[in-house]
């Protein structure tokens, strides 16, 4: 299974051991993006916000290393310092 991963900001530069292949690309779909979110660190970070209330900005796509969608979810949440719940 080929599991792709969007990604904006932060993520494509500095994926933080993310399972991500090297190749970001370009093409990915238009996204209503937004800084609307606090990290653990303070810093305001951009996220999907609902239709109209942020710009639509063009993301950024790459392939995932892991096949399984849990694994994928598992490294993603690991990356962004969600606790496991």
């Amino acid at each position: 299974m080929l599991i792709a991963c969007l990604g904006w900001g932060s993520l494509v530069w500095d994926p933080c051991g993310l399972p991500v292949q090297r190749k970001w690309f370009e093409d990915g779909p238009l996204l209503p993006i937004e800084f609307a979110r606090r990290s653990l660190d303070g810093r305001l970070t951009l996220v999907i916000v609902p239709l109209g209330k942020g710009l639509m900005v063009r993301s950024l796509w790459t392939l995932f290393t892991v096949h399984t969608v849990h694994d994928a979810r598992e490294a993603l949440r690991r990356r962004e310092g969600v606790p496991e719940r």
